[in-house]
């Protein structure tokens, strides 16, 4: 089992705080400076483990056929982000990222490496590397990795991706996002993001966004030029935060074709203001 770990100390964020002066007179260059910038301090720990297993035994694909499995586990883990409690959200990130309860990142991380994929009752052999693929060589594989995708003073945005190859045609992907506001310690899923009884509404932007993307002037239209499947198209729960938008993100298969892969509809939020949870208002107000 490779296990690296790295302590990014140097992602030290001087997050600049713009003011306004109507001052006409001299002032002090560095002092208004000074008074310009809050630093907030960010450190995380860069964790990076992977293991190989060659499975004795194994005939799914034939007699002739030698099976290898691997995985892998890559996360930004945070340390310090300002002065804020980060208990729950480290303890949010391993139930994201591991299904799991709250545990030690490194208890999380040796668990996933030791259960990797395989079939039937194959023996498990620990090797340092595999074979590449080929007509003889199966390498099954099983990847997680979990990075922030935007922060800011007040709140902090992971991207959770997993993939996994059983052998098939292509291997399956997905992602989803934990969006944290850092004040107030809390999880901002879907339902703390966007009032109720908005569903539809919300629902009816994400289509006009998508018809948007595409230049098209109806569903029929955005079938024709985008390959979604126009009649699936449905609320995704998965969402996040970046700067003044709001993004809705469907997996691969979700609403398309997997050759068209994710697809992101991004929504400024000011067309969705009247929707969202005075929570979520409060992030956008700063």
């Amino acid at each position: 089992m490779k296990i690296h770990f790295f302590t990014l100390s140097a992602l030290t964020a001087a997050i600049m705080l713009a003011t306004s002066c109507g001052n006409a007179g001299k002032t002090d260059t560095k002092d208004s400076q000074s008074r310009d910038i809050n630093n907030f301090i960010i450190e995380e720990t860069f964790k990076t483990a992977s293991s190989c297993y060659k499975c004795v035994g194994d005939t799914t694909f034939g007699a002739d056929t030698e099976v290898f499995t691997t995985s892998s586990v890559s996360v930004q883990w945070p340390e310090k982000f300002g002065d804020n409690n980060l208990k729950s959200l480290q303890d949010s990130l391993l139930a994201s990222v591991f299904d799991s309860a709250p545990v030690s990142i490194d208890e999380a991380i040796g668990t996933f490496l030791a259960h990797p994929i395989g079939y039937g009752d194959c023996e498990l052999q620990r090797i340092d590397s595999v074979p590449d693929a080929s007509a003889s060589v199966r390498v099954l594989s099983q990847n997680i990795r979990c990075h922030t995708v935007g922060f800011c003073e007040h709140y902090i945005v992971y991207k959770i991706e997993a993939d996994e190859y059983r052998g098939g045609a292509h291997p399956s992907y997905s992602a989803k996002f934990l969006n944290y506001d850092v004040k107030r310690n809390n999880v901002l899923d879907f339902n703390e993001i966007f009032a109720e009884d908005s569903d539809s509404i919300i629902l009816d932007v994400i289509k006009a966004s998508l018809c948007d993307m595409y230049y098209a002037d109806s569903l029929t239209e955005l079938a024709e030029k985008s390959g979604i499947f126009t009649d699936r198209i449905f609320l995704t729960h998965n969402v996040y935060l970046t700067g003044n938008n709001i993004v809705f993100y469907y997996n691969p298969y979700d609403i398309a074709p997997w050759a068209v892969g994710p697809i992101e509809v991004v929504v400024p939020y000011y067309n969705l203001e009247q929707y969202l949870t005075d929570e979520a208002q409060d992030l956008f107000k700063y």
